[in-house]
């Protein structure tokens, strides 16, 4: 197995290891990582797990420009399996939301982006496209898209089902 500590060292991720990279195109870069930690607490009795159950699905997170490349975390969670009250749990990470497919820090770029474009009337220096993929979640206004050279889309609902109106026995 390569020894890859200088992309660790780079990546900066906390308890996180690169284990081996790969170049797609000229504007992409996919570094994939797994965890240093061997134990992980449990979300429900907050005890201490050793007891790996599973690891999960690769997924792809998306994280800070490298070298003026898009990059992009390909990351395995594992399940762990509590050993206390007996249920499975999937470990969290410190540089990333449940739920989410790009990292708390990639996050905070855009917002910080966004913030700039929106204090200054110009276009920005940089190119549209090759930093400004707004992820999932973090859409800055239009005004604010408008001046930064960002894509205008628009907002997908999710989960928009109005919920059953109950009858509360009155009229």
């Amino acid at each position: 197995m390569a020894n890859y500590d200088l992309l660790t060292q780079l990546l900066d991720l906390p308890n996180v290891r690169v284990t081996h990279y790969q170049l797609v195109g000229q504007q992409r870069l996919n570094l994939f990582v797994e965890s240093t930690l061997a134990v992980a607490v449990c979300p429900d009795c907050q005890q201490v797990s050793l007891s790996v159950h599973q690891v999960g699905d690769p997924q792809l997170v998306r994280d800070l420009p490298v070298w003026n490349r898009r990059c992009w975390l390909r990351y395995a969670p594992r399940r762990f399996k509590c050993e206390t009250c007996s249920t499975t749990f999937v470990e969290r990470v410190v540089w990333r939301e449940p739920g989410l497919d790009y990292t708390i820090r990639y996050e905070q770029f855009i917002w910080e982006l966004s913030w700039r474009c929106s204090q200054t009337e110009k276009r920005p220096v940089w190119k549209p496209g090759w930093m400004t993929g707004v992820p999932s979640g973090v859409r800055p206004s239009k005004s604010v898209a408008r001046t930064c050279g960002m894509p205008i889309t628009k907002r997908r609902k999710r989960n928009c089902r109005m919920p059953a109106r109950r009858s509360t026995g009155f009229m």
